[in-house]
């Protein structure tokens, strides 16, 4: 309480829910009574959703975090609301909120949203198409050896910063640091 001449003030700091309520001020001539309604601040996301890029065929999980408990929060791919279930699947535990994309293909590229009330965060989901045959990654600095044919015919082509080895029947794609062999 403070007193500034006749006024006397209560002050109440950080007011938290359990402050609402019914305050009286008696003093000996008087007594005045004021209530108090507090207004909780609804849920807030602690931890965005970040950007991810996954290969066609695998599965994304998108994730974030509230700074407290929410009845219900909604998930959309651009404006299509989303519903749980076998591509979809939503989760939520405390206060992590998780939806799982499986077995993504190229046509769930696109921006996601969870939304809680009129709070939101928004991700990028890019998911790259998958190569005829992938393997382990490569080490830009190590070349791999490729069994020369019964000819010895060989090329080198470079096109769209993808090098293209060529040995008669075998090709060796190069994209970044991994690498991918197509027999054709």
């Amino acid at each position: 309480m403070k007193q500034e001449g006749r006024l006397t003030k209560l002050i109440i700091n950080s007011v938290e829910e359990s402050d609402a309520g019914k305050y009286t001020c008696k003093t000996k001539d008087s007594q005045s009574t004021a209530e108090l309604t507090v207004r909780e601040l609804p849920p807030s996301f602690k931890l965005l959703l970040v950007s991810q890029e996954v290969t066609e065929g695998n599965s994304v999980v998108l994730r974030c975090e509230l700074n407290k408990p929410a009845p219900a929060v909604e998930w959309r791919k651009g404006t299509e609301l989303l519903k749980n279930g076998d591509k979809y699947q939503m989760r939520k535990k405390e206060l992590q909120v998780d939806l799982k994309i499986v077995d993504v293909s190229l046509d769930d590229t696109g921006d996601y949203t969870c939304a809680c009330g009129e709070q939101m965060t928004k991700a990028t989901v890019i998911v790259n198409a998958i190569t005829p045959l992938q393997l382990a990654p490569q080490k830009p600095e190590t070349q791999t050896q490729i069994p020369t044919s019964t000819t010895g015919a060989s090329s080198y082509v470079e096109k769209d910063r993808r090098e293209v080895h060529c040995i008669d029947r075998l090709v060796l794609y190069s994209v970044k640091d991994l690498c991918n062999y197509i027999m054709y």
